[in-house]
């Protein structure tokens, strides 16, 4: 996880001493934090699906230009790359959890992206519409008409969309756990 991650140190007085009993207890607290990565994993990945912040706030819309050029309206989700490289690492006293994506921060915290100034190749079908380069390489009949046009540099502004962190709910959840692991073990 190179790109983006979040690491908690969870000032929780409630989890510290669950966290403590379990070390004087001579538990292996790895396991915990084990579950713990996992639960923050399938807790991240329903703030994807109902595209809402650790605190149940809705993302920010996407914009109209946006819109417009996305095959769903879902927002974080158009491929799929984002939520599907969530991944967590466990030790004996933390759980990291976040992603590799290059892009993680930026929609995690928003901010802008400057782009040069570029050249394009468009291209249009026969009757004069839009299409990609590669649908119409595609055209097995028919004109296709293409056009080169310069891009200036400009900046766009991404909001912030916080997909990471520990809800209410989160913290209920890692109490849960920890007092699982803290129960005798049963025998045989």
């Amino acid at each position: 996880m190179s790109n983006f991650k979040i690491d908690l140190t969870y000032q929780d007085r409630e989890v510290q001493a669950l966290f403590s009993k379990m070390q004087s207890k001579g538990r292996h607290t790895e396991p915990a934090m084990r579950d713990i990565g996992e639960a923050m994993l399938i807790s991240t990945d329903k703030r994807f699906r109902s595209q809402v912040d650790p605190e149940g706030s809705a993302w920010a819309p996407l914009s109209p230009r946006t819109l417009k050029h996305k095959r769903n309206k879902k927002i974080l989700t158009e491929r799929g790359y984002l939520r599907g490289s969530m991944a967590y690492q466990a030790s004996t006293n933390r759980v990291v959890w976040g992603t590799n994506s290059p892009y993680g921060a930026i929609h995690q915290n928003g901010g802008e992206i400057k782009k040069k100034a570029r050249s394009q190749t468009l291209a249009f079908n026969g009757r004069g519409r839009f299409t990609s380069r590669k649908a119409a390489s595609k055209r097995k009949r028919g004109a296709i008409g293409v056009a080169f046009t310069s891009i200036g540099a400009h900046a766009v502004t991404i909001p912030a969309r916080p997909y990471l962190g520990v809800s209410r709910e989160d913290r209920k959840i890692v109490l849960r756990i920890l007092r699982r692991h803290l129960r005798p073990e049963k025998q045989g």
